[in-house]
């Protein structure tokens, strides 16, 4: 349970299945900020993210992939 930090989600070309999740971030700026740098620099286009907070992981038994759920998240276009 990490609630007090913010998410990462980059959906480059605004399928699902592309996500990119960074973690960490202790505020909606360096959340922002950090999607903008990682934009820029696999120039990315024509997609999406969002910064998400009061979040909880949960780990699929068999694998290491995992789910999240947040109550809080803001999105925003590219």
């Amino acid at each position: 349970r990490n609630k007090e930090y913010y998410y990462l989600s980059i959906y480059p070309d605004n399928l699902a299945s592309n996500e990119i999740i960074k973690e960490g971030f202790t505020s909606l700026e360096e959340c922002r900020m950090a999607a903008n740098n990682l934009i820029s620099q696999n120039k990315f286009e024509n997609g999406r993210y969002e910064c998400s907070k009061n979040c909880e992981k949960t780990y699929q038994p068999t694998s290491q992939d995992f789910d999240i759920k947040c109550k809080d998240s803001e999105q925003f276009s590219f």
